[in-house]
Order: C-alpha cells, then sequence, then structure tokens
C-alpha cells in the first residue's frame, strides 16, 4: 500500500467484511519482480497466480479498508492494470 502510494499512509485500517463476494486463485501474470537465477537473467517463474476476488451471492470476504483520495487510484490502476476495479461500497459490512 505505502510502496505504491510512494507516502506513508496515515489512516486507520478498519477490518471489515465484503458479502456476496468469494476469493479464487484465478488471475495469472507476468513475472516482473520475483526472484532472477544467479547466472541467468530470466525471471522464476515465467508468470505467478494471485488471488482475487469474485462475485458469490453467498460469500464473504475479510479484509481491511482503505481511505484513498480519486488521485491515488490511478496509481493502483497501474500496479494492478490486469484487475478490473468495482465499486463494492454497498457490499461492505463492518464499518461506518
Amino acid at each position: 500500500m505505502e510502496r505504491t502510494l510512494g507516502r506513508p499512509y496515515p489512516r486507520a485500517r478498519p477490518p471489515c467484511t465484503a458479502e456476496g463476494w468469494r476469493r479464487s486463485w484465478d488471475v495469472v501474470m507476468p513475472n516482473n519482480s520475483a526472484y532472477v537465477a544467479r547466472h541467468d537473467p530470466t525471471f522464476v517463474p515465467e508468470r505467478i497466480v494471485y488471488l482475487n476476488i469474485r462475485p458469490d451471492a453467498g460469500g464473504a470476504v475479510n479484509g481491511l479498508l482503505y481511505v484513498l483520495e480519486p488521485d491515488d487510484l490511478a496509481l493502483f490502476d497501474e500496479r494492478e492494470w490486469i484487475y478490473d476495479r468495482r465499486d463494492i461500497s454497498r457490499a461492505v459490512r463492518g464499518v461506518v
């Protein structure tokens, strides 16, 4: 979070739940940052599977709530380029 923002995140990070979602291992991205073999410039492994969330009427996903300014979202859109950002505000429970 803070590395993407380029500054410390000063606000609280309250735990919350997003109802109607479930976790899934279904995003495969090229590996541009995991380790490189000592004498071989190839990244190992070539691709990495990431944890994602998917709609699921009976599901619920726990997490932390970060409050960002609109300009900050562009930084995360660049970092998370393989995802489609979705507004799940109505699904969030446990915070006011």
